[in-house]
């Protein structure tokens, strides 16, 4: 069975508005034309943020400083904050391993200079630019609409994030970073990319399982559900688990409607907040 995609959101019920009207920063930042100087440090948190996305986003677009985008495969709603590094700055790349293999040479440095310590990014209307005391990279700025991976509008944010309530919470969960591995781990030698929550009445489970059912890792972990579900489950694509990212994971379960859930995973990435969203469809215990 397929995980649905997270195009299908879309269809879910009204949500209420949370937006609220931004108020000008004292700084006054130009999200689209400016100058950012960045400790070494600070660039490369960067990029190993960027780097974490890259098998699964083949182009990236960061407003205001945030991620918010479908992954390639349309399965999940992944969002970023990298406002710590990036403020309210605007920064996007078609070919995203392929810029981040360009931007990991400002990796190298000399020995002989200490204090060449600061990347400067620069942003016009044609270009990003990237530069440190010995070279500039220049990167052309890419057209929205051309990428794959497009930054998900308020609106259609709302749409999609409208079962995200606290009156529709089904369970909550915290996997543990040792458990996290070890469940990708089993994804990885299953070739699934599914973990399956069974429920069963007032508690649930999760396991990973063969496609051909011969193999399989059970939780030992019952769940409490605020709701009771008899003798269904439901499948969640394994992004959340196979993420990586060396931190527990917390999980938000929410019942929409009768027949779906959705899944809030949220994880930090060295302070760097991580959300992913994902819809799976509950169906009986003996569906294959």
């Amino acid at each position: 069975m397929e995980d649905v995609s997270i195009e299908q959101m879309s269809s879910l019920v009204e949500m209420e508005e949370n937006t609220t009207e931004s108020v000008s920063t004292p700084s006054q930042i130009n999200p689209d034309n400016y100058s950012l100087p960045l400790d070494r440090s600070n660039f490369t948190k960067l990029t190993n943020a960027l780097t974490l996305i890259q098998g699964i986003c083949s182009d990236c677009e960061i407003s205001e400083g945030n991620i918010r985008c479908r992954t390639d495969d349309r399965k999940n709603l992944i969002s970023m904050d990298l406002t710590s590094i990036l403020d309210q700055r605007n920064i996007a790349f078609s070919g995203l391993k392929n810029k981040l293999i360009l931007l990991n040479t400002f990796s190298f440095t000399s020995d002989t200079n200490e204090n060449d310590n600061t990347i400067l990014i620069e942003a016009n209307q044609s270009n990003f630019e990237f530069s440190d005391s010995t070279s500039r990279l220049i990167v052309r700025r890419p057209i929205s609409s051309y990428l794959n991976n497009t930054y998900v509008n308020d609106e259609d944010f709302s749409t999609i994030a409208n079962s995200v309530r606290e009156d529709a919470v089904l369970f909550r969960l915290t996997i543990n970073n040792m458990e996290k591995k070890r469940l990708s781990k089993l994804c990885d030698a299953f070739c699934s990319n599914s973990i399956i929550f069974e429920f069963n009445g007032d508690t649930c489970n999760y396991y990973v399982e063969t496609t051909s059912k011969d193999n399989v890792s059970k939780s030992v972990q019952n769940i409490n559900l605020n709701r009771s579900i008899e003798g269904k489950k439901t499948l969640v694509n394994n992004l959340a688990v196979v993420l990586d990212i060396p931190d527990n994971l917390e999980i938000t379960c929410y019942l929409v409607g009768e027949n779906y859930c959705m899944f809030k995973s949220e994880l930090k990435y060295f302070g760097i907040p991580v959300t992913i969203l994902t819809k799976s469809r509950i169906v009986d215990i003996n569906n294959d």
